[in-house]
This record gives structure tokens, C-alpha cells and sequence, in this order.
């Protein structure tokens, strides 16, 4: 068990871009060497988010707590649970206290799983929403393409990655149709931003800087 925390503890600070980790327990043994491998883990500089989810009595579940886990789940949880778990730990390490997403009139609801354009819902497929979702989460920050692939597909062999221009361009005509403020930019030889577009009042708004 100590192996396989610390082989998972020096793939997640080598091996790529991962935002969260979930680990599943078989059991309680040798929770001494699972709870050194958490701390090592915290002391590798290692913030992300950890779930573990194992059938353990209330003082396992708060050692491991205290370890550097941030929740603890059965194994009976529900896949969809775990999900909207990490949902919520990993916005609130980004700074967002609400599960509504917002960037100019572009809402991302990630409790009812749904994007609003100024108040009106809008469909995209589900590869889309978890592009944009990443992407409100770090507003005017760059992702790089492979930390969406990573979130798109995990450790499975995914796709070529010109799969991703293919969703952000389909997403950004849905968005823009819409007609979104949250607009996709492409940032050259790493991946892609969102920002929001200055509307027509905005621009007539900026002052005039005259050039000599």
C-alpha cells in the first residue's frame, strides 16, 4: 500500500497536469503507511484535492483527514456522488464559494450540470461542458491541451489531441451564436484561455489615446 501511495504521489508531481486524485481503499490495513504517504504527498508541495473512499470507522476517516486527505467517502457512494464531491472541493481550491460559474453572461452551473447565456439555458455536448467548465474555473488563465486532454480522457489512450480543437470549435460557434460575452482564445504553443469580450458599449466607452 506504501508503494502504490508513493508511486501515485510521484506521477501526480512528474507525470502531468491532474487537478484532483481519488484513491479507493480496499480496507483498513495498513492505514499507518497510507497516512505517510498523504503526508508525503502534502510535503511534495502537492495542493490538489485527495478523495479517499474506503469503508472505515469515524476515527480512520478523521486520521486520514488529518493527513493531508481533504474528504473521505464509503464505497457504497455513488459515482455521480463522487463526482459532485470533487466538483466542490476542487472550486473551492480555486477561490469560487458558489456552484454557478460565472464569466460576463456566461454562467456555468455545475449543480444542475447546465449553461446559461444572460439567463437563457444552452445545449452542448458533454465534452464541451467540461471544457468550458475548466476553463470558467480559471478565468484568464491558460490551460494547456495536455491537462484537457488529461480531464477529457484520464489515463486511458485517448484520442489525438486535435480532437480538443474540434470540441472548442464547435463550442465556441454554439457560444457565440448565443451570443456569449465568455469568449475562447487561443493561446499559441500551449492551449487555450477564457476571457470576456468587451461588448459595443465597452469599446465606445475606452478612451481615446492620440499618438504623436
Amino acid at each position: 500500500m506504501a508503494d502504490q501511495f508513493d508511486e501515485a504521489a510521484s506521477v501526480l508531481q512528474h507525470s502531468g497536469p491532474y487537478d484532483a486524485a481519488v484513491f479507493e481503499l480496499a480496507g483498513p490495513d495498513n492505514l499507518d503507511a497510507v497516512r505517510a504517504a498523504l503526508r508525503a504527498i502534502r510535503a511534495r508541495g502537492l495542493s490538489l484535492p485527495v478523495i479517499i473512499v474506503a469503508d472505515l470507522a469515524a476515527e480512520e476517516e478523521v486520521s486520514l483527514l488529518g493527513a493531508g486527505a481533504d474528504d473521505v467517502l464509503g464505497r457504497h457512494a455513488r459515482p455521480d456522488a463522487i463526482r459532485h464531491r470533487l466538483r466542490a472541493i476542487l472550486r473551492r481550491s480555486l477561490g469560487h464559494l458558489s456552484a454557478e460559474l460565472p464569466c460576463g453572461n456566461t454562467v456555468v452551473d455545475q449543480g444542475r450540470q447546465q449553461i446559461l447565456i444572460a439567463g437563457r439555458p444552452l445545449r452542448i455536448g458533454r465534452r464541451e461542458f467540461q471544457i468550458l467548465e475548466m476553463l470558467m474555473l480559471r478565468p484568464g488563465i491558460p490551460i494547456s491541451k495536455d491537462r484537457f486532454m488529461a480531464a477529457l480522457y484520464g489515463s486511458e489512450d485517448g484520442p489525438n489531441e486535435r480532437i480538443l480543437d474540434v470540441f472548442v470549435c464547435k463550442l465556441r460557434r454554439k457560444l457565440t451564436l448565443a451570443g456569449a460575452t465568455a469568449t475562447i482564445r487561443t493561446i499559441w504553443g500551449i492551449g487555450y484561455a477564457l476571457e470576456e469580450a468587451m461588448s459595443a458599449q465597452q469599446v465606445d466607452a475606452e478612451p481615446l489615446v492620440a499618438v504623436s
